[in-house]
């Protein structure tokens, strides 16, 4: 959706009464940057880009369209993080377990001390 859309024909659209009034915002904001970025702030850079009165954009439908919008693209947050944890602590883990493994030691049961276990019934 990254057609040029002008400014005026977005501004029309979410000042409208009708549905679907912040479908176009995808095509001036990156997903990372709508996914990103607080609620609170990506109204106002909203506001703030497209000249609107404050009192014109009803914030609980705005937080309603980004809650769905969110729960949309859930999959591009999850894999883009799940990507990058993995990538980061990869090379740790597989270090850390190959000297685990090298050093590991079976312990010999008759050296445990164990205590045994008392059972008492309460009646």
């Amino acid at each position: 959706m990254k057609d040029k859309i002008s400014d005026a024909k977005i501004r029309e659209r979410i000042l409208s009464s009708g549905y679907g009034k912040f479908d176009l915002i995808d095509a001036v904001y990156s997903k990372e940057e709508i996914l990103s970025a607080k609620p609170r702030i990506l109204l106002k850079n909203i506001i703030d880009r497209f000249s609107i009165p404050d009192a014109a954009i009803n914030r609980k439908t705005f937080w309603s369209w980004l809650q769905r919008y969110k729960k949309k693209n859930r999959s591009f947050i999850s894999a883009r993080t799940s990507l990058l944890q993995v990538e980061k602590s990869r090379p740790e883990k597989v270090a850390e377990q190959s000297e685990e493994w090298e050093t590991f030691k079976p312990s010999d049961a008759e050296s445990l001390k164990q205590n045994k276990t008392l059972i008492k019934l309460i009646k």
